[in-house]
């Protein structure tokens, strides 16, 4: 099973599975000589815990042990100095209840990587997910608890829930970043932490589970930070942020599709051309494999140029063509109301 490995000049493996002994990871190319205050990385393992009713019921110490890549006498501040060498770690699993999945055994669940596992390798571990678990997040805390030592202070990196269950915090401009620990849910906005909190419980209660958004925010950073083509920073963040499981870039696009659909039906063929050519005639060029592509995924009767818009939006995940998109059909919501 290959892919457990992130990162080139500081590079991250993580190991373990859901109801195994442990779980943990190994980082390597941390410099040496840098001061570590390891009562952070428990900081920021106590916000990774879940809180409240929204979150899993299960409760782990998440009690860190450091196997190597470390000094072993603190300095007069009581941090550890890096060696320059791997630094392990692993993290003990405790509260595990593998019994619960026993009747999982033959079930392929909804939204979980059994049946892609089952399929691949023929064999899986159904105690808790095993490998495909939340649980190996734990080692990708430490490490990034880490990493942030090594950016230093001028750097910021937070991130916190903008939407969840259908509710909807204010505009991130507006958040008080200290209220954020104060929500069970990692939500700044209070009074909408509460209703998600709330719109949770009624879920579960009903055998149901919802979703959100993250909204993440890097502060500080300086230009030049990744490679050009295949390594370009938001590349590198993307790799990063959708191989966590249950993270997923179609949600955001098929809202756009159904929206782009409903609302080429309201307005005519003509219309949404005319606002196709204004805004986006840079890059409707002439690809036709592309545009079979584009014609195989979607199936609905839509106009072509949309189609093959969206499907340029999708290959090349390119963020600034979502935003481009999202102001189409506000501007095709808005012609539609008009007519």
């Amino acid at each position: 099973m290959a892919g457990n490995t992130f990162g080139t000049q500081l590079r991250l493996t993580t190991w373990g599975e859901s109801h195994g002994p442990a779980v943990g990871g190994v980082l390597d190319g941390f410099p040496a000589g840098i001061p570590l205050d390891l009562s952070a990385v428990d900081a920021e393992l106590d916000r990774r815990k879940p809180r409240g009713a929204a979150g899993t019921p299960r409760r782990e110490s998440d009690a860190v042990e450091w196997l190597s890549g470390l000094h072993p006498e603190p300095d007069a501040q009581g941090r550890r100095l890096s060696l320059g060498t791997p630094i392990a770690f692993l993290v003990r699993n405790s509260n595990t209840q593998s019994g619960d999945y026993t009747a999982l055994a033959d079930v392929f669940r909804p939204g979980h990587a059994d049946a892609t596992y089952q399929a691949k390798y023929g064999i899986r571990d159904v105690r808790g997910g095993g490998r495909s678990s939340a649980r190996e997040t734990v080692a990708r805390v430490i490490a990034g608890a880490l990493a942030k030592q090594l950016l230093g202070p001028s750097v910021t990196v937070r991130a916190a829930v903008e939407r969840a269950a259908g509710i909807s915090a204010s505009d991130p401009s507006t958040w008080d970043w200290a209220l954020r620990d104060q929500s069970a849910v990692g939500c700044p906005d209070l009074a909408a932490s509460a209703a998600i909190e709330e719109e949770v419980a009624r879920r579960r209660r009903e055998g149901d589970s919802a979703g959100g958004v993250v909204y993440l925010e890097v502060l500080g950073v300086s230009a030049g930070w990744g490679e050009p083509v295949f390594d370009k920073l938001h590349a590198v963040l993307g790799h990063a942020l959708l191989s966590i499981n249950d993270i997923f870039l179609r949600d955001h696009i098929n809202d756009l599709l159904t929206r782009c659909h409903i609302q080429v039906v309201h307005i005519g063929i003509e219309g949404i051309n005319v606002i196709l050519t204004d805004l986006f005639i840079d890059i409707l060029a002439d690809d036709a494999s592309m545009m079979l592509q584009a014609f195989y995924m979607l199936t609905c009767n839509t106009n072509n140029h949309i189609v093959y818009f969206i499907i340029r939006v999708i290959l090349s995940l390119n963020y600034s063509l979502l935003n481009r998109l999202n102001r189409l059909c506000d501007i095709i919501h808005n012609t539609s109301m008009n007519t």
